[in-house]
């Protein structure tokens, strides 16, 4: 099949995208370890170093990582470069929902090489994804929670998933709402609407993947008003 374009639907990108994680296990695997690291600056060597069993060699991931920046992360670099050398003109980085924190060490002055990585660097980088990221479950949780009953009902949080305990009698009336909470379209991020999985079950252990169709049909209504407002 032909390689996946970013001009296909949301729909095309995720059958494909679930074919390959299924049927080549492996490179998916490679592939994310390369994604991830390269993130934080992290070299093919030390890929190799800390996942010897995902590569053959160190060229191999460097192949991976070549081709990630000749890509999907083509504008990685040049952001990582603007972000480090933006938090080390001003001492602070602040994401789109006003968190802000501080830096003092990301990038460090040497007279022979010019300027080189501080111990702050990749926290640097780190920031505004994170951040962002935890903005977006804190901003769900907040509009749930101003409802009593799913407020009672939220039990926990786990990095970007939220835990209810819902009675039997009408569960399922209540999960489309949870659904279009922590789906909702971001103003601070261009009205990006980040689509959400749900699954149920008896306990924690035993929870199953479940379709819905009204959060289905929400999520191509907020995408045709966004292409619209585009």
């Amino acid at each position: 099949k032909e390689p996946i374009k970013m001009t296909w639907s949301d729909a095309d990108i995720l059958s494909a995208s679930k074919e390959i994680k299924t049927r080549f296990v492996k490179c998916y695997d490679a592939s994310k370890v390369v994604i991830y690291l390269s993130l934080y600056q992290g070299s093919a060597r030390r890929m190799l170093y800390e996942y010897p069993d995902t590569f053959a060699n160190k060229a191999e991931a460097k192949r991976i990582q070549e081709i990630l920046f000749e890509s999907l992360g083509a504008k990685l670099r040049k952001w990582q470069n603007e972000t480090m050398r933006l938090a080390q003109k001003q001492h602070f980085l602040i994401n789109q929902f006003g968190y802000k924190h501080f830096f003092y060490d990301v990038l460090t002055r040497d007279l022979k090489k010019g300027w080189k990585l501080g111990t702050q660097a990749n926290e640097a980088l780190a920031f505004l994804p994170q951040s962002t990221a935890a903005a977006i479950i804190k901003e769900a949780i907040r509009r749930i929670a101003s409802y009593p009953f799913y407020r009672q009902a939220m039990r926990w949080v786990i990095h970007d998933s939220l835990l209810f305990e819902l009675p039997k009698s009408n569960f399922e009336e209540r999960l489309p709402f949870i659904g279009k909470s922590m789906s909702y379209a971001i103003p601070q991020l261009g009205g990006l609407l980040i689509e959400t999985e749900c699954k149920v079950g008896e306990n924690w252990g035993e929870m199953a993947k479940r379709e819905e169709p009204a959060l289905h049909a929400y999520y191509r209504e907020v995408e045709t008003l966004r292409k619209i407002a585009l």
